[in-house]
């Protein structure tokens, strides 16, 4: 055993490497790269398949795939997408993910009120360096009754996915909000006795 950790520590100090590591070749990394390109261009064909129908159904299956890379891939594509169908299929997939939203609120001069951060600090939300407000909030199961994704664990709705965007529940209020150009949902709602509250929440993050 000694003689072998004598022979390790020679051969160290020669390669200054330990016996089992091997560097990378330029050619075995150019080779790995194309394997991976070549796979991502595969998922990427399926989403513009000329038929619309495999084309979204592949979007939907990848965006609940369980894997991070697919996921942005084709949500990427549903959100950037100038067909309203497939913006709200890519909608439908990501909410029916349960994925927790990262809310921001802005309400303005009112970001020093109480009625704003008093509602936001019991709710779980912070108040950020800059007075906007932040708050995540976890999306439950797809309730049919209510035809709405319900908050994470409870009965209540959270969100609501239409043909003109997205409506989100907070404090008893409905925040009608749409997708802009940054892959984002944007619009605005009313906290308790602020009648309207900037609100972003992005999607492609």
């Amino acid at each position: 055993m000694q003689r072998f950790v004598h022979l390790a520590i020679c051969c160290f100090l020669v390669t200054g490497s330990p016996l089992y590591a091997q560097s990378l070749s330029a050619a075995d990394i150019l080779k790995q790269v194309d394997e991976k390109v070549s796979g991502l261009n595969d998922y990427q064909a399926l989403l513009n398949d000329p038929d619309p129908a495999r084309s979204m159904a592949a979007m939907e299956i990848m965006i609940n795939s369980g894997d991070t890379i697919l996921e942005r891939m084709a949500l990427e594509y549903g959100i950037y997408s100038p067909n309203p169908s497939v913006q709200r299929a890519a909608l439908d997939a990501y909410f029916a993910s349960k994925p927790t939203l990262d809310v921001y609120f802005d309400a303005g001069s009112s970001n020093s009120d109480w009625r704003f951060y008093k509602p936001l600090t019991q709710a779980g939300g912070s108040i950020l360096q800059d007075g906007t407000g932040y708050m995540p909030s976890g999306v439950g199961a797809f309730d049919p009754d209510q035809n709405c994704y319900l908050k994470a664990g409870q009965e209540q709705c959270r969100a609501r996915v239409t043909d003109n965007g997205v409506s989100v529940h907070f404090w008893n209020n409905w925040y009608n909000l749409k997708l802009n150009d940054q892959g984002e949902l944007s619009g605005a709602g009313a906290f308790p006795g602020i009648n309207s509250v900037a609100t972003v929440i992005p999607i492609n993050k």
